[in-house]
């Protein structure tokens, strides 16, 4: 793989305030924290055409709980894994 895009596979839903509106939970590579039941999470993937500016973004909202994930909105049928 010559090319790549450096990115974040996901993020938390939470409450935000200024100066910075995004949320402070962000998955990504090197990702530390851990996932609790009561979390709601976008988990998405990014496909982007090499050396263009154009690429598409698909995934879901999910919500860990006691028994696993429960897939809130998008995604279609896919089977996650708690691991």
């Amino acid at each position: 793989m010559k090319s790549y895009a450096n990115m974040r596979f996901g993020y938390g839903i939470g409450l935000a305030y200024p100066p910075v509106w995004l949320e402070t939970l962000q998955i990504s590579r090197g990702f530390e924290n851990r996932l609790a039941p009561g979390m709601v999470i976008v988990l998405h993937a990014y496909l982007q055409l090499d050396h263009e500016d154009i690429g598409i973004i698909q995934g879901g909202t999910w919500a860990l709980t006691t028994d696993g994930l429960q897939q809130l909105v998008g995604g279609g049928d896919l089977l996650l894994e708690t691991v």
